[in-house]
């Protein structure tokens, strides 16, 4: 189990604590670890360091020396949540063809009622937008 915030961190197994951290100053010091190493798979490790992608893990255990025993690197690794993060969704866009005439496409809106009135009694208005030379139109009703 992996519990930590800003100010460090302590990874268990088993109930026991195998390495505890804190942050000082942008530094990480290892406050405690314990030097019997558990065997963990690389998935294990994986959730347990945030995510850290397994090519991390050699560079990580030359400077952790409490980290537990690395299996060989499964090239067919793969994480669920971390495939799903690092999806993108792309919306097609609608090929819509703009009118080449004026008043060949005209967008229209009604909006109301209103609780006010306008001076002249209106409680809606009607919207107009020409496609082609974008010239608005508003009439009150």
């Amino acid at each position: 189990m992996t519990q930590g915030d800003v100010h460090g961190m302590t990874i268990s197994m088993n109930g026991e604590p195998i390495l505890k951290t804190m942050v000082s100053r942008n530094l990480k010091i290892v406050l405690e670890e314990r030097m019997e190493r558990a065997a963990l798979s690389i998935m294990d490790l994986h959730r347990k360091l945030a995510h850290l992608p397994p090519f991390a893990f050699i560079t990580l255990s030359k400077h952790v020396t409490s980290l537990p025993l690395l299996p060989k690197n499964n090239p067919t690794f793969d994480c669920s949540p971390c495939t799903k993060a690092k999806m993108v969704r792309i919306i097609p866009k609608s090929c819509t063809l703009k009118a080449s005439t004026p008043y060949e496409l005209v967008h229209s809106d009604v909006c109301g009622p209103f609780s006010t009135k306008t001076l002249t009694g209106s409680q809606y208005f009607v919207s107009l937008l020409n496609d082609c030379s974008h010239a608005a139109h508003l009439k009150f009703i």
